[in-house]
Order: C-alpha cells, then structure tokens, then sequence
C-alpha cells in the first residue's frame, strides 16, 4: 500500500514538473530582460551572418535558418518547447528522475540561455533504443541528432554502437553515418577544420568550463580505461566519464546525466539556484560540480566488479603475471 502510495505521489509530481518546464519555456522568452546568448548565436548561423561563436555540427543549421523567420521570442519558445519534449523522451527511456530533471537547474539554463541540449539527449535515447532492436535507420538517426554536438556524440556514440546491436547493424549504422559526414563536407565545407582553428576560443571561457582538465590534463584520461576494459552495457556510466574527462563542458549539459537514474546527488547542482542570486551568474566550481559524475562513475565501477566483468579481467591478468614471473 505505501509503494503504490508513494508510486502515485511521484507519478503527480512529475506530471507537475513537467508541466512546470513546459510553461517554463512557453513564457520566459516573452518575459525575460536578459538576452538568450546561445540562441542568438544559433539565429546568426541561420541567417548567414556569421558562425564565429558556433562549435555544432552544420546539418542542424537550416533548424536555425527557420527560426529566423519568426520573431525572437517565438524561437526561444520553439527552441524550449523542442528540448524539454526531447527530454521528455529520454528520460522515458533511461528511466531518471522526473522530478529532478524537469525542475533541475541545468533544465532551467539551457532554456534560458536558448541551448539545445535536449535535441541530442533524445538522439543519444533514439540510437540507444533503435541498437538493441537492430533498427538502422533509427540508430543512423539518433546518432547524426547526437553528434550535432559532436565532441560529445562522437564518444558516446561511439559506446551506443560498441555495447548494443548485432555486428551487420553496427556496420551498416557506422558506414552511414561516415558516409553522412563525407556528404557534408562537399556541402558545408571544411567545417571540422574550421572548429578545430577556433577551439581555442572555446576553451578560453574558463569562467563556465567546469571541466577538470584544466587541473589534471589529459592524465584524467585514464578514468576511461575501466569503462572500455569491462565492456559493462551501462550507456550511464559512459556519460558520466565523458564528464569527468572533457576539457570542455558547462551547467546546462548535465541535462544528458539527469536523464539516467542518478539517485539524490542529481540534486547538487541545485546549488546554482542560490548562488546565481548572491553573485548573478552560476557558481563554476569545477570540483564541487564534478561530485555528480564521480558517483555515477563509482557506483558504475562497483557494479560492474560485482558483476564480475571487471573482476575476472583482473584475475585474468595475475594468472598471466604468475605464469610469466621467474
């Protein structure tokens, strides 16, 4: 009686979460003094005016080329109402936290920034989904979504399509999707080339890079290997390394970790919500916003030791070591 009970309380808070970012991204367009930065960039690729300040992948831009011939607002509340119903489909599928996500602070960021980080959670959901059920299309499709931010679909992706599908279907996924991104280079140009030359104007926003590269290196590397020596299918625990190891990343991107079940420490970058009234900006405290992926990190590797995956490579590898000492 007191699980349906509780069953039911969190089936009428998510619907009221849900419902909250939906009005949410309805109205702060039409009601905000302040500009949405990221959109505004997106609204200058779409009109051709310049893409200095653009890092995604080109083939979502005639989205943007369309935005453009509405007014302002009306976009950002396309733009909003487009993420959190992608959300909306991805945190179906990985089965997270409703309640957190939809009042998350991250949530609440990229809507009022004009981010699109929902477009290509739902991506990274859709090639999850379609893998395990050997349907191409949609694999292609989901990771072409996911890899319009491509520096966080390339890796991901990359894990989709090396824990799920039939070997044919990972072929043929991979082989379009290669194929995809030859076909753009003849329509867009260089553009890889390009971002790479301005790379270095992106990681320079070191006030919003929360990143621990800057105080590891590339040494922070080595987290991954864990991840890809247990071959574990746990798409949660790639997320929360990718995390932990990019040299570039902001708030409102936790949005692709809320998604999964992430317990109660989803709730720490609710911080935010108090410390963007005291200094009027976000509190970028790359340590203190990392404790989220560590945990999901470790409470990853503990399952797969205790799934025995990680365990018997290290058993392995002591037979191995005893049979070649002297």
């Amino acid at each position: 009686m007191k699980i349906e009970t509780n069953q039911r309380l969190y089936h009428y808070g998510s619907f009221a979460a849900l419902s909250f970012a939906l009005i949410w991204a309805l109205i702060y367009p039409f009601f905000t003094t302040m500009d949405m930065p990221d959109l505004e960039i997106f609204l200058r690729v779409g009109s051709g005016i310049s893409w200095n300040e653009y890092f995604y992948s080109p083939w979502v831009t005639p989205f943007f080329s369309f935005l453009t011939i509405v007014p302002y607002e009306i976009a950002g509340m396309i733009v909003g109402v487009i993420n959190v119903l992608c959300l909306w489909y991805a945190i179906e599928v990985f089965k997270g936290n409703k309640i957190i996500l939809f009042l998350s602070y991250a949530l609440f960021h990229m809507i009022a920034y004009g981010q699109i980080d929902g477009i290509y959670t739902a991506g990274m959901a859709l090639m999850y989904v379609s893998l395990q059920r050997n349907h191409r299309v949609g694999a292609v499709i989901g990771w072409l979504l996911l890899l319009i931010r491509w520096n966080f679909g390339g890796p991901i992706g990359l894990g989709l399509l090396w824990m799920y599908g039939e070997n044919r279907t990972k072929r043929d996924v991979l082989i379009a999707v290669i194929a995809f991104g030859i076909l753009s280079l003849f329509i867009w140009g260089l553009w890889p080339i390009d971002f790479l030359n301005r790379l270095d104007d992106l990681l320079g926003g070191a006030a919003y890079n929360l990143s621990l590269w800057y105080l590891t290196g590339p040494l922070i590397l080595v987290l991954w290997i864990p991840v890809l020596a247990s071959r574990t299918q746990d798409p949660r625990w790639w997320v929360a390394t990718w995390f932990l190891t990019a040299p570039y990343f902001n708030i409102h991107m936790f949005v692709h970790l809320l998604v999964f079940p992430v317990g109660l420490v989803g709730l720490i970058p609710q911080i935010n919500f108090i410390t963007s009234y005291i200094r009027g900006r976000y509190l970028a405290i790359p340590v203190l916003m990392q404790i989220l992926p560590f945990w999901v990190y470790v409470e990853s590797l503990r399952r797969s030791w205790e799934t025995n995956r990680l365990r018997d490579l290290w058993l392995r590898w002591q037979v191995q070591r005893s049979a070649t000492s002297p």
